[in-house]
Order: structure tokens, then C-alpha cells, then sequence
């Protein structure tokens, strides 16, 4: 009778454990979730692209013959688009923009939404050349398919590839630059 006690208490304190251990790596990683991605448009968010860099400038500082490049796209006249059709059409926008960018980039591109209708692409293993033909197709991609509610979204796109020993900040400053 002891043993028998034992082996249901025993067993029912392990499913209560594994169930807990469960549940909070499941919530762990919904945090994860919520701390690196925006929650419109479901791409990674400044955070997360704050982090990549880091990554990238460490990865290249290690192996020297790497390349990376950023494009920072700009939705052009987007605030007009929201001040005259609303905020509503405005969001759907940026949910189709950022579906149509992401169906475009390869596996090991990213996009991350920058500030309201700024984004960056961060391209690994690509070149100045490669980032700008890479710009041009997603700007043609974007002024062929982006239409809502008679509205034709164009962007404007800014290119810059990493210069060793440069920062985070100055690359993308130098993407902000190519922009305009």
C-alpha cells in the first residue's frame, strides 16, 4: 500500500513538473515573441535588428572576407496616406508592404520595422551591388503589386554595406544618409 502511494504520488508530482516546465517555455518563448517582433506587421523590430547587427559586426570582425548590407526603405508619403484615408488603410498597407518584401528576401535576409513606415532589410553575404539590385527589384515589386483601395504605395530605398570597424549605428546612419 506504501509503495503504491509512493508511485502515484510520485508520478502525479513529475506530470505536475513537466506540465509547469512546459507551460513556462511556452510562455518564454511567446515573450521572446513580443519583445522582438512588431506586433502589426509581424516582422522583427528595432530590438531584434539591434541585435543582428551585433551579431553581424562580430561575425565579420572574426572572418574579414564576409559581407553584409543594410537597405533602409522609406514608404513614401505615407503620412498623407494616413492623414487622408485613415489610420486603418494606412495599417493594412504596412501588413501588405511587409508581406511582399518578405515573400522577396532570401532564408537569410531579415526585415525589421525601423520606426512608422521605416524599415530595414539586412542582407548577409551581399555586396554594395547585390544590396542594390536587391533595392531595385523590391521597389519595383512594391510600385507593381502595392495597391489598396486605389492607393499605389512607392518606397524609396537606401543602401549601405558594412565598412570594418564601423558601428551599428554609423552603418545604419550611412543607409539613413543613402536614403535621401
Amino acid at each position: 500500500l506504501a509503495m503504491a502511494q509512493f508511485l502515484i504520488t510520485s508520478s502525479s508530482t513529475l506530470m505536475f513538473c513537466f506540465a509547469f516546465s512546459y507551460r513556462m517555455r511556452q510562455q518564454k518563448k511567446e515573450l521572446n515573441n513580443l519583445a522582438t517582433h512588431d506586433p502589426l506587421t509581424g516582422v522583427a523590430n528595432r530590438r531584434a535588428l539591434e541585435e543582428t547587427l551585433l551579431s553581424i559586426i562580430e561575425r565579420i570582425t572574426r572572418h574579414p572576407n564576409q559581407q553584409a548590407s543594410l537597405l533602409m526603405i522609406d514608404l513614401d508619403k505615407f503620412k498623407s496616406i494616413n492623414d487622408e484615408h485613415g489610420h486603418a488603410t494606412g495599417d493594412a498597407l504596412l501588413v501588405h508592404f511587409a508581406d511582399t518584401v518578405r515573400q522577396r528576401l532570401r532564408a537569410s535576409d531579415g526585415i525589421y520595422r525601423y520606426g512608422g513606415e521605416e524599415f530595414v532589410v539586412v542582407a548577409e553575404n551581399t555586396s554594395l551591388d547585390e544590396a542594390g539590385i536587391l533595392a531595385e527589384s523590391l521597389r519595383l515589386a512594391v510600385q507593381e503589386n502595392m495597391q489598396h483601395e486605389g492607393l499605389k504605395l512607392t518606397i524609396s530605398v537606401g543602401v549601405a554595406e558594412y565598412i570594418a570597424g564601423e558601428s551599428s549605428y554609423r552603418w545604419l546612419e550611412r543607409a539613413d544618409m543613402a536614403l535621401y
